[in-house]
């Protein structure tokens, strides 16, 4: 029937087209970096061959327009809290079929008194080596080794962070993959209700 000898070949180019979309590789890029007070997260996405990269998300805590208090002591316990949570995102979502490409994670950390110093690079260092460990097992090392170091700082309470991956991966990878949606979900929800609480306080975005 003529509409059957139209009907297939577009189909056809429908089921390529989708097919192209879901399997076609990117690479996402997310960088996480913070001074003394602020810290900014950006995500980008670059599809095959790699040559170029799209923004997509880009957020500094807390906005720009806000005056920002440098970090202290009293905040380490909330630092590590944060730190632990990421840890396990990043666990719970380590599902093969993804490639690391890249990974650095440095920092450094002081809380103004030597021994407590050494106590909080100690946990940032474990904290560093389970998130490490897991994306090497389940990703693979990437083309060049990840690169994570903790400085201690002996002077005025600090921490600076900077920490990039780069995975590569596909659109059908990730739809299939239910515990990084999973992952995905939960930290939206957490953003969501981060961004609420400071908006509930008055930090205007």
């Amino acid at each position: 029937m003529r509409w059957a000898s139209v009907a297939l070949p577009a189909v056809a180019a429908v089921a390529t087209v989708l097919a192209v979309v879901l399997y076609w590789p990117f690479r996402l890029d997310l960088s996480i970096t913070r001074d003394s007070t602020r810290t900014r997260a950006t995500a980008r996405v670059s599809p095959w061959p790699f040559h170029a990269s799209v923004p997509f998300y880009v957020r500094d805590v807390p906005p720009p327009t806000i005056p920002a208090a440098r970090w202290s002591v009293a905040d380490l316990p909330e630092t590590f809290e944060r730190l632990r949570r990421m840890a396990r995102v990043i666990t719970s979502a380590a599902s093969l079929g993804h490639k690391l490409i890249e990974l650095t994670w440095h920092s450094s950390i002081g809380t103004g008194d030597a021994a407590s110093t050494a106590i909080a690079c100690g946990e940032l260092w474990a904290i560093k080596s389970i998130v490490a460990a897991w994306m090497c097992s389940r990703w693979g090392r990437g083309r060049k080794a990840p690169s994570v170091s903790v400085a201690p700082v002996f002077g005025p309470a600090r921490f600076c962070t900077s920490f990039h991956v780069v995975l590569e991966t596909a659109l059908a990878t990730l739809l299939r993959d239910a515990r990084l949606r999973s992952a995905a979900w939960s930290l939206a929800g957490t953003l969501r209700k981060r961004r609420a609480n400071e908006q509930a306080a008055g930090l205007e975005y």
